[in-house]
């Protein structure tokens, strides 16, 4: 910004594991001079676009010890579903009390916790993914559609 000008732009980035659940991350685009929203953070997959929801309510305060908690709604209604959103949730918890005082950016962990809550959440992210209903099932959004004309129409 200090070289090209432009503006910042908080707000939420959204992403869906189609069929699953949908996530919203709090998160900041830049506003360039012709006033075109550019997503500047590097990405872990490739990825080349994000959906972005402004938010003119939420800033980001660097100082803070506290960061947003992600927002996480269930798309199919399934007790696997929830126990993998509800163990995120406390990982995202228990990383949020490790948080450093004199650094927000660093934790202080213990590893063999931390390292348990991973493991409970790659198993259930698993059991979760075998809950993907096939191309001629019923698509579990509940459109009674099939699921290649339903959610599976959008890339699953």
């Amino acid at each position: 910004m200090a070289r090209y000008s432009g503006m910042i732009q908080h707000g939420w980035a959204i992403a869906e594991r189609p069929g699953l659940f949908i996530e919203a991350q709090f998160h900041a685009v830049w506003i360039d001079p012709g006033g075109e929203l550019i997503d500047v953070t590097p990405t872990q997959k490739g990825e080349t676009e994000i959906l972005f929801l402004p938010d003119p309510e939420e800033a980001f305060d660097e100082n803070a010890l506290v960061r947003r908690n992600n927002i996480r709604l269930a798309e199919y209604d399934h007790p696997v579903i929830h126990e993998y959103l509800t163990h995120v949730e406390a990982l995202k918890q228990y990383e949020e009390s490790c948080t450093n005082p004199n650094n927000p950016r660093e934790m202080i962990l213990d590893r063999d916790i931390y390292e348990s809550m991973r493991s409970k959440i790659a198993a259930l992210e698993l059991r979760m993914l075998a809950l993907i209903p096939g191309r001629n099932s019923l698509c579990c959004c509940g459109s009674g559609k099939k699921f290649k004309h339903g959610c599976g129409a959008r890339g699953v």
